[in-house]
């Protein structure tokens, strides 16, 4: 599982869909909405996750913001109790 927060500068980024792609597999998507406090949380299987944040309406924006980590590996081994915290930061187009 993975949970996190996820935020533009200070104010949660409740309307947006965050969606995870597992590395290697063109079409392995799991996604999730983010809360009214800014908070997500969505159940993947063992593996490395690239990370898309993006308006329905345009998925050809990338809302991340720079330098924001891009990827995420939920291998069991890196965490024994199977749940892995990842904030995502996120910047809106102007």
């Amino acid at each position: 599982m993975i949970v996190g927060d996820a935020r533009s500068s200070e104010d949660p980024a409740a309307t947006e869909t965050i969606i995870f792609q597992k590395v290697g597999c063109e079409t392995c998507f799991v996604g999730t909405n983010v809360s009214a406090d800014g908070s997500y949380e969505v159940l993947v299987g063992d593996g490395k996750y690239r990370v898309i944040v993006h308006r329905p309406s345009a998925p050809e924006v990338d809302l991340l913001a720079p330098g924001q980590e891009r990827f995420i590996d939920t291998e069991r081994r890196y965490n024994s109790t199977g749940t892995f915290t990842f904030d995502i930061r996120i910047k809106f187009p102007k």
